[in-house]
């Protein structure tokens, strides 16, 4: 049986626009859950630092 791996992440732009971040996101349901939370670190222009970079 293959099981498909794909995340859905959902973008929202009548929210914060210049964060390159989604608020949300979806997975199948046989996927396992894991529940994050954080804030989005800005430099000091307003762009999104360490894009990519879940440690940074």
């Amino acid at each position: 049986m293959t099981v498909a791996r794909a995340i859905t992440l959902i973008r929202s732009d009548s929210l914060f626009d210049v964060a390159e971040y989604a608020y949300a996101a979806t997975a199948p349901a046989e996927s396992r859950l894991i529940f994050l939370a954080g804030a989005c670190p800005l430099n000091a222009d307003g762009s999104t630092a360490a894009v990519g970079d879940y440690a940074g």
